[in-house]
């Protein structure tokens, strides 16, 4: 394993999504490796959360020179992550290492299936002025009694996930994940008039889940929940920039973080992987 402070530094470089790992099992580092070479620079990067394989890779310039490379460290995740699905992250700007990728694993580049472009969003401490309103809705943290509702509002407002999740199928992993949140003060859920409005996760520097029930939306109070996402983030941490992903084609979404000040930085390509 790299240094941290080198691994942090050169994924800010470029511009990729990075996530603090811990120690317990629900959030294991895998594999991190700087590619440094005369044709280009990148980086490979690999955890698991909460048994779902992550694997991030950037190159800054459209080559196969890794291409072994990367096989060797993708092989060596998927071995070490004992996982049965992962997701993939690739830069959009690199086609030879994706085809590659493509060809040699069991990664589903289909419109039909679970491919998609993703984008980057943050913004930083400097730029974000923006101030929690307190009087609008109601803040809880997470409560078990909460469960059903909360599941009822990601089935209905991930509609655009793919794979697409039915989150009601899935109610003991849910509640452990919740819970788990609730430990670490992550999640907060907002209430108005008694009802569940939405709620946010954060992960180290990262708007991890962010999700607004469809009949509250339109009325201001997404905005108030992401300030309020944000503002806990540079609260919590030291990170200068805090960040999301966003599905490209998810226009509504992308339309929400650029209103309130956050801007692209990077988009990403992403695949399933199957067994």
């Amino acid at each position: 394993m790299l240094p941290r402070e080198h691994v942090q530094e050169d994924y800010q470089t470029y511009n990729i999504p990075m996530m603090e790992t811990k120690s317990d099992m629900s959030n294991r580092e895998l594999e991190v490796r700087l590619l440094l070479g005369k044709v280009a620079r990148g980086v490979f990067y690999s955890y698991t959360y909460y048994g779902v394989l992550r694997v991030y890779i950037t190159l800054d310039a459209d080559t196969n020179v890794y291409n072994s490379v990367l096989s060797a460290l993708l092989q060596s995740s998927i071995e070490k992550s004992d996982c049965a699905m992962g997701l993939l992250y690739i830069r959009k700007k690199t086609p030879k290492a994706t085809a590659f990728l493509e060809e040699n694993f069991h990664i589903t580049p289909s419109d039909k299936l679970f491919f998609y472009e993703s984008k980057k969003f943050a913004i930083t401490r400097e730029q974000f002025n923006a101030e929690y309103d307190n009087s609008v809705l109601e803040l809880r943290p997470y409560d078990d009694s909460y469960l059903d509702e909360l599941l009822r509002l990601f089935d209905e407002a991930y509609i655009f996930c793919m794979p697409p999740t039915f989150h009601m199928d899935q109610r003991e992993q849910q509640l452990e994940e919740l819970r788990h949140c609730r430990d670490n003060f992550t999640l907060e859920t907002f209430w108005k008039d008694d009802e569940l409005v939405g709620y946010y996760n954060n992960v180290e520097n990262e708007v991890d889940g962010i999700a607004v029930f469809p009949k509250f939306q339109g009325k201001g109070y997404g905005t108030i929940i992401l300030t309020r996402a944000i503002s806990r983030i540079f609260e919590n941490t030291d990170s200068n920039i805090a960040w999301l992903i966003a599905a490209s084609f998810n226009e509504k979404a992308c339309s929400f973080y650029r209103k309130n000040g956050m801007e692209v930085h990077g988009e990403y390509r992403l695949a399933r992987l199957d067994d």
